[in-house]
């Protein structure tokens, strides 16, 4: 057995857990990241495989909502709301933009009220095409005070900054549930409820700056999800008391629609998304409770005529049986001819996520489960040619920790640090167990991303650290790198 001690005598020079400099240094120390040959965007850069988790943002615990979006160019981008409960008006959305698959982030800017007085409480963001594009931001706005400023309104910039515009959709305090979406001609599709009942939905063809509107449906609406293709098809799902998943198709520049009742007669229905190509198919996933099993499951339905006919289903027919698991805020995307589902799964901690080249199967599955996930709100799962295929962006369950891990079509399995290592913490010394079979390096970051330790670990290390505090722990190695957050007393 190997035994490696290190005690720690001083700091090594900061370095950045979540930078550019610290992906650097592992790709050129440890060979960790697969390059790609070839010309087309996206490849030599990397292929990450599940347990990557990359940190996209750290900070504020008191996220309370989140969107991702993906330009022309394959830069992901995320747009977080950080809460403020005294003063509201000092809630602030972040933007944040990664232009290497997720390997490193920036931070473009930050948004603050519309208004005077209030509170910014949800957000949905879409990005538009060309090499520096619009980015929209749509904000529930709802003002405390006299100005009356509430609704919900839209900021576009782009990412450098110019171009900056303020536009006000709405003016009812009472709206809510914004979703968004955008197609390649850079027209603009937005839906909400109203009064806790009426669904609507707006657009625009002129980037955003005049918005038509068109009354939905009334009643006991909820869970509006929108989507816009690219041969301008407005589809919208939502609600109808609770029991039955309705879609709306608006057509011919939104003259003409059609609605569809494609799973009714059930019981306890919440949190839809919708998704489509140009080619009439179109995917509807969303939370099912049954009683007699006391758990939530995700179903889909699907449809290849452009609605005329839908198939349902439970998500994925394999390995996620109806009503075996508890299983909220599912989130699909078309990209391409892909289709990406994220959900929240098990004690709502970790991360099921699908994808399929066909319209009626699917291809792949697995759990993502580096770090406990959020449950005020899902994951965002999108795809991008950085990564070879799609990747999944979600808030740390009970902080401010935005993470993006990654997923090619070779891998089917994450890393689990729970199987890989055995840890644990003795007051301010670390053991080690590496059941890996190959020696790893371990970094021992602190909370602001400075490397105060690094150590070689064969089978077994312990390292003292210099003080109580909370670290994360980096494991890094072929086809490895993961890690883990500890607490020394």
């Amino acid at each position: 057995m190997e035994i490696l001690a290190l005690m720690i005598a001083g700091t090594e020079p900061a370095d950045n857990l979540y930078g550019k400099d610290f992906h650097q240094n592992a790709v050129q120390d440890l060979n960790l990241m697969e390059s790609l040959s070839g010309s087309e965007k996206g490849e030599n850069v990397y292929i990450p495989l599940w347990g990557t988790d990359l940190n996209v943002r750290e900070g504020y615990w008191s996220l309370i909502d989140m969107a991702v979006d993906v330009d022309d160019n394959d830069n992901i981008y995320v747009a977080v709301l950080v809460n403020h409960a005294q003063p509201a008006e000092n809630d602030t959305i972040e933007v944040w933009r990664s232009q290497d698959g997720g390997m490193s982030w920036n931070h473009l800017y930050s948004l603050y009220e519309p208004g005077n007085d209030g509170g910014m409480e949800e957000i949905d963001m879409v990005v538009g095409g060309g090499s520096n594009p619009y980015i929209y931001t749509f904000i529930k706005y709802d003002n405390a005070g006299a100005d009356a400023d509430e609704g919900i309104w839209m900021n576009r910039r782009r990412g450098d900054g110019t171009g900056n515009l303020w536009i006000r959709i709405t003016s009812d305090s009472t709206d809510e549930k914004i979703t968004a979406s955008i197609n390649s001609s850079e027209y603009l599709m937005i839906g909400y409820r109203e009064n806790g009942e009426d669904i609507f939905i707006q657009y625009s063809s002129d980037s955003g700056e005049t918005w038509n509107s068109d009354y939905v449906s009334t009643g006991v609406r909820d869970w509006p999800s929108v989507w816009i293709t690219d041969d301008t098809i407005g589809l919208i799902a939502y609600t109808v008391d609770d029991t039955v998943i309705r879609v709306g198709k608006y057509y011919d520049n939104f003259s003409n629609f059609d609605f569809y009742n494609i799973y009714p007669n059930a019981a306890n229905l919440m949190h839809t998304s919708i998704s489509g190509d140009n080619s009439g198919n179109y995917i509807v996933v969303w939370s099912n409770y049954h009683s007699s099993t006391d758990v939530w499951d995700v179903h889909y339905a699907y449809t290849t005529d452009s609605g005329t006919n839908w198939q349902t289903g439970p998500f994925p027919p394999l390995n996620f049986p109806y009503g075996s698991r508890d299983a909220l805020y599912p989130y699909v995307k078309y990209s391409g001819s892909y289709r990406f589902v994220v959900t929240l799964t098990g004690s709502f901690d970790s991360l099921y996520y699908a994808y399929s080249s066909s319209v009626d199967g699917w291809n792949q599955s697995t759990v993502v489960n580096d770090y406990n996930a959020t449950t005020m709100f899902g994951a965002r799962v999108d795809r991008t040619t950085y990564t070879s295929g799609g990747f999944v962006v979600y808030r740390e369950y009970g902080s401010g920790n935005v993470w993006i891990d990654g997923f090619n079509y070779t891998g089917n399995q994450e890393i689990s640090p729970t199987e890989k290592f055995e840890i644990s913490v003795e007051r301010r010394v670390l053991r080690i167990i590496n059941n890996t079979g190959r020696t790893l390096q371990v970094k021992v970051f602190s909370t602001s991303g400075r490397v105060i330790a690094t150590m070689h670990v064969g089978s077994t290390g312990f390292m003292e650290l210099p003080s109580a505090g909370i670290y994360h722990i980096q494991f890094l190695g072929e086809g490895i790198n993961t890690g883990r957050t500890i607490v020394t007393y």
